[in-house]
This record gives structure tokens, sequence and C-alpha cells, in this order.
């Protein structure tokens, strides 16, 4: 073995350590559950960031008393996901049974809409009216992803609504 293939190997060995190194790094960083979605843990994060840390402990034990109902419903989901998946690649098509599947998914999404709302509604009733406050302002944008627009707030939530009236039940402007 020549001694420029020697240098050659070597830099190969090197890069492999390195890439290996870099994957477990991404694989076993702490973000990161090694599935495909996160879960109830980054809502409640984004949601929590604009809290007090007394009121994100409460906050947290909230949402831990219904973890395991949050995980299975998230695996449920990503069960049902398969079958809709599953569903739009069969040949011959079965509309039935992508309907089946979608109507699972909305099952399954629903629960964990109304989970995920009922362990904030514990941990709201918990805190000051100084931390909810912080939560309504800061935490708007994640609210209004979990429980859907407030009166007023357009399709995307950034102008006026159905009705054309704006937050405070005043007409809006016109352009």
């Amino acid at each position: 073995m020549t001694r420029s293939e020697k240098w050659l190997l070597a830099g190969l060995g090197l890069s492999l350590a390195v890439n290996g190194l870099l994957a477990a790094m991404l694989f076993f960083h702490p973000g990161h559950h090694g599935d495909r979605h996160r879960g109830p843990d980054v809502r409640v994060g984004r949601m929590e960031r604009h809290l007090a840390p007394d009121s994100r402990d409460v906050l947290r034990a909230s949402v831990g008393m219904h973890r395991d109902t949050l995980k299975q419903e998230f695996e449920a989901m990503r069960g049902a996901r398969d079958r809709i998946a599953d569903a739009l690649e069969k040949e011959p098509f079965d509309r039935a049974a992508l309907e089946a599947a979608f109507a699972e998914a909305n099952g399954h999404q629903n629960t964990i809409r109304t989970t995920i709302q009922q362990s904030f509604a514990e941990a709201a009733a918990q805190l000051p009216v100084e931390e909810r406050m912080k939560l309504a302002k800061g935490g708007e944008r994640y609210l209004r992803r979990l429980f859907g627009p407030r009166r007023g707030d357009g399709p995307r939530g950034d102008g006026p609504g159905e009705d054309g009236r704006g937050d405070d039940g005043s007409p809006e402007p016109s352009p």
C-alpha cells in the first residue's frame, strides 16, 4: 500500500468517525424524541415560555396528568395517518376505507384537542390573573393554533372575522 493510499484510508476513517459522531449528536439531542411528532411537550413549551417559573410548573403538572392519554392518542393518530396513506395508494381505490381513516384521524385529533384544553383549563384555574394575562398576550399565536381563532379574527387570525368586525366588536375600517 502506497503512502497516498494510507492517507486516503485514514481520511476516510476520520470522515466516517466525524459523521457518526454528528449523527449521534442529532439523534440523541434532548429535543429529539426519535418519532415523527413530538407531541404535547412542544406545544406546552411554546406556551409556557411566557410564564413565571412557578406558573410553568403548574402548566407542566396539569399536562403531565394527561400525558399517558395524549401519548396514546398521538400514537393512534400516526396509525390513522398510515391508514389514510394506505387507502390513497390502494388500487382499486376504496373511498369508504379512506373516509373511515379520515373519521378515525378526526376522532383522535378531537380527543387530543379536548385533553389539551382540559389540562390548560385546569392549570389556568390555578394561575394568578397576571400569569393568565401573560399567557393570553404572549401565547396568543399558539392558543389560536390549538383552540381556533377568536371572534373577530380572520381565517388566519390576521384580520376581521366573517362578520367584518374587529376584536372589540367595532367595524373594521376599509382599506
